[in-house]
């Protein structure tokens, strides 16, 4: 769920859009070390949304630490400029997974939706299925099978271990009936691929 903002940036005057800057910002900054620091950037929506808009670069900056961050130094800006900052933090703010536990929220409400869709992915903790979904292969065995037929697949073996070294191992261009061949060699599954509509989980409250 989106928060609700805390300034009229429009009609906010000099004085409101520096203190604005300096309190929101500074949470902020802190969400992004704590995402940074615990290796959660690439299941941040928030994250990437921020650290890869060209719109944004005016902005961004880089702590003693090594760590992406919003510069927060509003000396010399004039309103305008006060007002994009203070719009680039009220967005970023905005996305339930700019914080730890949205992101472990997040996640959890998709998980539990793809095991309620998919049983077989039921017997994987949330960290397995998020580490087996961070593979490179991954998007290779949804643009292979698609992403319903990829899930089914992965739900079909029962060794989380063996599934993500065959996707970090497996490459694209292969055919539906070699691919499906080779991982059920490799997992000692059975799947058997079966057209199926394909339309993968979304969410609006990224």
């Amino acid at each position: 769920m989106l928060q609700k903002r805390l300034i009229d940036i429009h009609g906010a005057t000099v004085k409101e859009l520096r203190a604005y800057i300096a309190n929101e910002g500074k949470r902020l900054n802190q969400q992004l070390v704590e995402i940074q620091k615990r290796g959660l950037t690439e299941t941040s929506f928030g994250y990437e949304a921020l650290a890869n808009s060209s719109k944004n670069r005016d902005f961004l900056g880089v702590s003693k630490s090594g760590r992406l961050k919003v510069n927060l130094n509003t000396r010399g800006l004039e309103r305008g400029e006060l007002q994009r900052l203070a719009r680039l933090i009220d967005r970023t703010t905005a996305y339930q997974t700019i914080t730890v536990t949205g992101i472990k929220e997040y996640y959890g409400k998709v998980f539990a939706t793809l095991r309620s869709k998919y049983p077989g992915l039921a017997q994987f903790s949330d960290k397995q299925l998020e580490d087996i979904l961070k593979t490179e292969g991954w998007e290779s065995a949804k643009t292979t099978l698609g992403s319903s037929q990829a899930f089914e697949m992965v739900g079909s073996a029962d060794n989380a271990d063996k599934i993500m070294t065959f996707l970090e191992s497996s490459g694209a261009g292969k055919s539906i009936e070699s691919y499906t061949k080779d991982f059920n060699e490799f997992t000692g599954a059975s799947y058997v691929w079966q057209p199926a509509e394909d339309i993968p989980f979304t969410s609006t409250t990224k």
